[in-house]
């Protein structure tokens, strides 16, 4: 068996060799295009065998154990080269370490030795849980998650790659289908069809698993499945600014938008508007002129007539890309509606010009935009610093304390519906949230 074992590694170092030195002639060119039509098909066909390898690979990884060999028998297999006979790898048993290992688990030894990126090490092996079996806490083999794609996984024709995908998608469900006979049946329910599909409609399957999957997370979800979601996440670099993705419960974004109700209210002092302009000035470095008005103003300070716009005038008149909610912004922020002449018979819309004469100029203090406004003082909440004493901060721009109001309908309780509760801000809760804002 041994020796079986290390033949088949021997053909596969041949099958790499021989498949990198066909694809050096052939892309010399000087192809017929049939030949290219078969170079193509035979490369997409690898690519399958390839996707099966690669899941049947890392589960070998993780029930052996490779993770505890010692540096030397890492080396070792390094060294074998593109060539190795197989002596030499029937051999290569490799020394396992007592003490720390030098990779943490599968995972880490797929990334740091393999150099292949977290998140695919990762999803293979949960490829490998739902098609081909895991391992348990006491090391003992368990049987596939999905047995029924599991058997299509080895099917030599079906796409593997086709089925991987459908494994991860149904595993992306595991919280949302609970715990429970229900959950098992709504589990096989979910692997039939999906399995269906591929049988009969390989080219389409992805787009049908997709439909399934976002049905069953449009309804109502558990709150495992909810508490799995929820955070803040870091997206990166984009256009210049770094964003953040959050997601919440909704209990929490009643919090959220009672905060920001607080903020938008410029009679508090919260929602001071020259104050959040300070504290915006310490991030943009834009200085507030510190005086009330234009009257108030030195001689030296006034603009004159023909000075060249601001460089802060010239940005607000360009064309910037705004997010999207931007373009249904109620009125009171910022974007004021088509006037309509109230006396014309025919509701002619009264030209730009006219409407933005009308309209008398806004206060200094809502020159910052309602979404700048709100980031300005949840950073003003992450700079709070507290009393001496450990008491609260002291009250200053940006500093909502946010107040959740929750609404009950007597009716609805009795009649126990789930609908009874709902926040000031028009936000629905749950029985569970509402008994714990109680």
């Amino acid at each position: 068996m041994s020796t079986e074992i290390a033949q088949a590694l021997k053909n596969l170092a041949n099958a790499k060799a021989l498949a990198a030195s066909a694809t050096r002639r052939l892309a010399q060119g000087r192809l017929t295009a049939g030949q290219a039509a078969y170079f193509a098909l035979l490369t997409e066909d690898m690519s399958q065998v390839l996707t099966r390898s690669q899941v049947h690979a890392a589960a070998a990884l993780r029930s052996t154990g490779a993770h505890k060999l010692d540096q030397d028998s890492f080396q070792a297999i390094a060294d074998f080269g593109p060539h190795p006979i197989v002596e030499q790898i029937d051999a290569a048993k490799g020394r396992t370490t007592t003490g720390r290992t030098h990779f943490r688990d599968a995972k880490g030894l797929m990334s740091g030795w393999l150099d292949i990126p977290r998140g695919t090490a990762a999803a293979r092996l949960v490829q490998a849980d739902c098609l081909l079996g895991g391992v348990d806490e006491a090391g003992q083999p368990t049987e596939p998650w999905l047995p029924e794609l599991a058997t299509q996984f080895e099917d030599q024709s079906i796409d593997p790659r086709l089925v991987a995908s459908a494994a991860m998608k149904l595993h992306s469900l595991r919280k949302d289908l609970g715990e429970g006979k229900a959950a098992e049946a709504k589990k096989q329910q979910l692997q039939a069809e999906s399995a269906a599909f591929l049988r009969s409609e390989p080219k389409s399957a992805r787009k049908h698993i997709n439909d399934l999957v976002a049905q069953v997370k449009a309804g109502k979800r558990p709150l495992k499945a909810l508490l799995d979601g929820i955070g803040i996440f870091k997206r990166g670099m984009r256009k210049g600014f770094v964003e953040y993705l959050i997601r919440v419960l909704p209990s929490q974004s009643a919090y959220i938008e009672a905060y920001f109700a607080n903020l938008d209210n410029p009679a508090t002092v919260a929602g001071n508007r020259q104050g959040l302009k300070d504290v915006d000035a310490q991030f943009t470095g834009e200085e507030t002129s510190g005086w009330d008005d234009e009257d108030s103003k030195p001689n030296w300070a006034k603009d004159r007539p023909g000075d060249v716009a601001t460089e802060d005038e010239e940005l607000r008149q360009e064309d910037e890309d705004l997010p999207p909610e931007a373009e249904d912004r109620p009125p009171d922020e910022g974007l004021h509606p088509e006037a309509v002449d109230p006396h014309s018979d025919d509701d002619e819309l009264v030209p730009e010009e006219a409407a933005t004469e009308a309209k008398p100029a806004a206060p200094e203090w809502e020159d910052l935009k309602p979404e700048r406004r709100r980031l300005v003082g949840f950073m003003a909440l992450l700079m709070s610093e507290r009393k001496p004493s450990g008491g609260p901060p002291e009250q200053q721009s940006g500093l909502a304390s946010a107040q959740v109001s929750v609404i009950l309908d007597w009716d609805k309780l009795q009649q126990r519906t789930e609908d009874f509760a709902v926040t000031s801000s028009g936000i629905l809760l749950s029985p569970g949230e509402t008994r714990t804002a109680l």
